[in-house]
């Protein structure tokens, strides 16, 4: 389940940078931070594709 986290103004991404732990899997929409699941199944593997993809296109750019 994705729960917003209570907070009484809206957060700004370098506030959301200095605040979030490294244990959990969080993200900021519209300055509210949601709390986030890890990812099951099919979704791991989408990750891991992409992941691949972007690393080699990396590589590809810039190491030559």
């Amino acid at each position: 389940m994705i729960q917003a986290l209570p907070k009484t103004k809206p957060v700004t991404f370098t506030e959301f940078l200095q605040w979030k732990p490294e244990n959990k899997r969080y993200e900021l929409h519209k300055g509210v931070i949601f709390e986030m699941n890890q990812p099951l199944g099919y979704h791991e593997w989408i990750i891991l594709f992409l992941n691949e993809i972007i690393l080699s296109e990396y590589k590809r750019l810039f190491i030559i």
